[in-house]
């Protein structure tokens, strides 16, 4: 596992070392429910080089940013820096849910465009302080089906409706956009 890892991780950081360094438009799911979040501080889980972190600095949230790459969260830091916000970067493995412990609790907790596995999304509860909010938009399996993207990285269309935990759903919606399939859900703790 700790292979898989390492390899997982270097990937990535090369992935990031080969990308011309800009600033991305932040996620549309994101834009469209910015004003459901509450007032505070975000926690953007698996955030890359930030695009959806500097988004939400902008609009006056205290964000702390996430991703075990160490190439994406220096980009975020440059960039942050850049355009004078101050982004927390935390450098963290999520293959062990452990890791999690060390976390403060959250206003939001954030995740696009990665599949938490069900030990980590068990946790996001804990994280959230109360009426918290946990937006999460990943791909789905119709994406995994329309394109090379691995099914096991992708959530089956409406797999949390009904999920029994700590959190009210209080949106769903699966939807298609120029990048792929996906399942976007907003949760109140």
């Amino acid at each position: 596992m700790m292979t898989d890892y390492r390899d997982h991780k270097s990937s990535w950081d090369d992935r990031y070392r080969s990308r011309r360094c800009k600033s991305l438009q932040p996620e549309q799911f994101l834009i469209d429910h910015v004003t459901l979040l509450k007032p505070g501080s975000v926690l953007d889980i698996a955030c890359g080089e930030g695009r959806n972190s500097i988004f939400l600095a902008q609009k006056g949230f205290k964000v702390s940013a996430l991703d075990f790459s160490e190439v994406a969260l220096n980009r975020l830091s440059n960039m942050s820096t850049e355009n004078n916000l101050d982004i927390e970067t935390i450098e963290l493995d999520l293959s062990e849910s452990k890791n999690f412990a060390r976390l403060w609790k959250y206003d939001n907790i954030i995740t696009i465009h990665f599949k938490l596995r069900d030990d980590l999304l068990e946790l996001i509860p804990s994280l959230l302080n109360r009426n918290g909010i946990f937006l999460y938009c990943t791909f789905n399996k119709q994406h995994a089906e329309a394109s090379t993207f691995p099914e096991k990285y992708a959530l089956k269309k409406g797999e949390l409706i009904d999920k029994k935990w700590e959190l009210e759903r209080i949106k769903y919606t699966s939807f298609i956009d120029d990048a792929g399939y996906y399942d976007g859900y907003l949760f109140r703790r």
